[in-house]
């Protein structure tokens, strides 16, 4: 078939299953990456209150509680750094 141009046209029926579902499926898990996020950001800040407690109660660390939560918060910010490149 051509059109008033000259140009040569094709007609495609598009008979490819709904992206409903696709859709419905990406939304889920960005909504679970966005709590998952949040949730990172609320222990953070859980283990931070702690080490700032511990840096008044247990300054020298004799109890080594300093250095269990210093690794988590370090782990959760490495864990956040990674979720944040990907702009969620």
């Amino acid at each position: 078939m051509l059109d008033t141009t000259g140009l040569n046209l094709q007609l495609v029926a598009d008979n490819s299953e709904s992206i409903d579902p696709l859709s419905n499926m990406v939304a889920q898990y960005t909504i679970e990456i966005y709590e998952r996020r949040h949730q990172l950001y609320d222990d953070l800040a859980y283990f931070e209150a702690k080490l700032a407690d511990l840096a008044q109660l247990d300054p020298y660390d004799f109890a080594g509680l300093a250095a269990i939560y210093t690794k988590h918060a370090d782990h959760i910010r490495g864990l956040l750094a990674e979720i944040d490149q990907d702009d969620y």
